[in-house]
């Protein structure tokens, strides 16, 4: 029986003295957590402009009318860039000259987009002037701004 109570004793005794190193080695347990996040491209504009397009006898003329200094102000957080889209929303013109991007664009009467690159978000203030090619048909008045301006996230 004696030697009984010793072997009970004995494993006690060691039972006691896993314990705490099991409470020890729970307490430094680590792990890690992988944690992703995606950030949409975005863009905000501001624009001003004349909303008429004036064409006199003189442009008519000579075949082109010139619109100075549209005014927009582009803020994107993408790192590609943006892309401004050029749609005409009436049939005044048989191309467009657009001035103060990157470089002189041109377009034809169906408009369309001038991508500008860059390599990391930021704002751009743009001062853009257009020559519109007068469709022969056009006679001199008053007309609509002919184009939509629209800016998105690259």
């Amino acid at each position: 029986m004696h030697s009984f109570i010793n072997t009970v004793r004995i494993l006690l005794i060691a039972a006691l003295l896993c314990f705490p190193v099991t409470a020890v080695v729970a307490a430094d347990a680590r792990g890690l957590i992988a944690v992703s996040a995606t950030v949409q491209p975005v863009v905000h504009v501001q624009q001003s402009f004349n909303s008429k397009l004036i064409i006199s006898a003189i442009d008519i003329q000579r075949g082109y009318v010139e619109v100075p200094a549209v005014r927009m102000q582009v803020s994107s957080n993408s790192a590609q860039g943006y892309a401004l889209d050029v749609l005409p929303v009436n049939n005044v013109f048989s191309s467009v000259v657009i001035r103060g991007l990157d470089g002189d664009v041109m377009l034809g009467a169906d408009g369309g987009a001038v991508v500008q690159r860059w390599q990391h978000g930021k704002t751009v203030s743009l001062n853009l002037n257009f020559q519109f090619a007068l469709r022969p048909d056009v006679a001199a008045g008053e007309y609509s701004w002919p184009l939509h301006l629209s800016v998105r996230a690259l």
